[in-house]
């Protein structure tokens, strides 16, 4: 047992690759090559898909308003926020805002460093 060779990368190489599933509501509870358990996903009401939405509206702005803060939502990592809020209902913010916070910070940051470095370079001739 000394660095890589670990049974179960052996048991992997044997069985073969298990194809990732991308859908969350058809995902297995339980994959045979790792012991952790999925929650059981639910397809979610109108009340909660509602309230997630309200959340993201919210959530967006806030984050928007620092790009690189914007580019932490973007890529998923502020969404325990969001579990938080909707007291676990929802697991992430809508895509459709997480699309709008990358594509913000993508866009805003590179004009955020123009304006700076012009600023400092024109402000000191002044």
């Amino acid at each position: 047992m000394y660095g890589n060779a670990r049974p179960s990368d052996r048991a992997q190489q044997q069985r073969g690759r298990v194809q990732a599933c991308e859908d969350k509501i058809h995902r297995p509870i339980a994959r045979f090559e790792s012991p952790h358990l999925h929650r059981i996903p639910h397809t979610p009401s109108a009340e909660v898909l509602e309230r997630r939405e309200q959340i993201s509206k919210l959530w967006l702005p806030i984050f928007c308003a620092i790009p690189p803060c914007a580019l932490i939502f973007g890529y998923g990592y502020a969404d325990e926020i969001m579990r938080i809020q909707s007291g676990g209902e929802a697991d992430s913010f809508t895509d459709w805002s997480k699309m709008f916070a990358v594509l913000w910070a993508l866009s805003a940051t590179p004009v955020i460093i123009v304006v700076a470095v012009v600023c400092v370079v024109f402000g000191s001739s002044v």
